[in-house]
């Protein structure tokens, strides 16, 4: 994951503005246990395009439903 991190940090960075980049971001940094970035990142990608890929879109709204209600 270190790697893949770094290389989403610096992919958004970069100043390029596309909802994969931070959706991936997004996912890479739940993965660490970075909820606030993750959350940001992920809310980042849909406000881009809500539906820029069907599947990852989808994905997106479920990780921020669990991220925001871990318990369950």
């Amino acid at each position: 994951l270190g790697e893949a991190w770094l290389a989403m940090q610096r992919a958004v960075a970069s100043g390029i503005v596309d909802p994969r980049l931070d959706y991936h971001l997004g996912v890479i940094a739940q993965a660490r246990g970075d909820l606030a970035t993750a959350g940001s990142a992920l809310k980042r990608a849909l406000g881009q395009s809500p539906r820029w890929d069907r599947r990852e879109s989808a994905q997106a709204r479920t990780l921020l439903e669990r991220i925001a209600a871990p318990h369950l």
